[in-house]
């Protein structure tokens, strides 16, 4: 019975601290054209200036909100989005503040992947999210 009371106000605690700041849902199938009116320009926009004449070339975009960052990866050639990582400007512990920072956790709309950091496998560098 005290496990449970415990998980409970640890998710109360979880779900008071954290709060949604990109709707990922919201930005499914939007072009990386219409990401940009949406979200406004972004921090970085890396197109590999030869990204027509190569095959497989993605794009990256980078938009910030406080010290939360959405990386988007996009096709050039098309914009259409392949995927969206969610991070913090530094490593978190716990995963799923990034999930509700992304609107994303428990959702069945994405593949979730969260990201382990190298130098220290307890934290999570941030949250794949891949459309399905």
């Amino acid at each position: 019975m005290k496990l449970i009371l415990i998980a409970v106000l640890s998710s109360l605690t979880l779900n008071k601290q954290s709060k949604v700041v990109f709707d990922i849902p919201a930005l499914k199938n939007k072009s990386i054209v219409e990401l940009r009116k949406i979200l406004g320009k972004p921090e970085v926009d890396d197109v590999p200036l030869d990204y027509k004449n190569k095959s497989g070339v993605n794009g990256d975009a980078y938009f910030k909100k406080g010290d939360f960052v959405l990386e988007v990866t996009y096709n050039p050639v098309n914009n259409k989005i392949n995927d969206f990582f969610i991070a913090k400007e530094h490593a978190v512990s716990d995963f799923k503040m990034l999930e509700i920072a992304g609107n994303v956790l428990n959702t069945k709309e994405f593949i979730l992947s969260p990201v382990r950091q190298n130098k220290n496998p307890n934290l999570f560098t941030g949250v794949t999210v891949t459309p399905k």
